[in-house]
């Protein structure tokens, strides 16, 4: 199997193959909110890859194909810093509505559950007792389109993590409750 080409970007230096995560760099993300960790940022999507009776019938070629996820002579790779500069140059009006985002949907949707999926579970009166709940960070994704996923560990939910994306410098909500989300801003 053919090993992944050197690819190199003035913004994201190396990019390397995480495997299981897919395509990454040497630049991290990290804010005083998710604790001292720098987490990794994840570069396009990462479950694209050639089958396995493609490999077999084409081991010249890497097993993932790089043009989806990063574009035609790497071109992504722009997009994608262009997007992250972004986010980043606005992080603390992103980390706040990401806080009152998820608060939103605890108090509307998650807080009158509890008692049903949980024998016992915190008391949660203001968003900064439910912050504690969002600030285990698993990693950055970034997307064609402006699309930014920041996906964590949430354990007030029955899930492993819990996903949230921004477009645009703004949060979509990750339930389908945007209604609910603007008359609590």
């Amino acid at each position: 199997m053919k090993t992944l080409p050197d690819i190199i970007h003035p913004f994201w230096g190396k990019i390397f193959d995480s495997r299981g995560n897919g395509y990454s760099s040497p630049v991290g993300f990290s804010h005083a909110f998710f604790g001292e960790k720098t987490h990794s940022v994840y570069l396009g999507h990462h479950d694209i890859s050639h089958t396995p009776n493609y490999i077999k019938a084409h081991p010249d070629e890497y097993y993932k194909p790089i043009a989806p996820i990063l574009g035609e002579d790497y071109c992504l790779l722009d997009e994608f810093a262009a997007t992250y500069t972004h986010f980043l140059s606005n992080i603390d009006a992103h980390i706040r509505q990401l806080q009152d985002g998820v608060y939103a949907i605890f108090t509307t949707h998650l807080k009158p559950q509890l008692p049903d999926i949980y024998e016992t579970y915190p008391i949660i009166e203001t968003r900064e007792q439910h912050d504690e709940h969002i600030s285990h960070l698993a990693d950055i994704r970034l997307l064609p389109g402006g699309y930014i996923d920041m996906i964590f560990y949430y354990d007030l939910i029955p899930a492993p993590v819990f996903n949230v994306t921004f477009r645009d410098g703004v949060m979509l909500d990750p339930l389908g409750y945007r209604e609910d989300l603007q008359a609590n801003e």
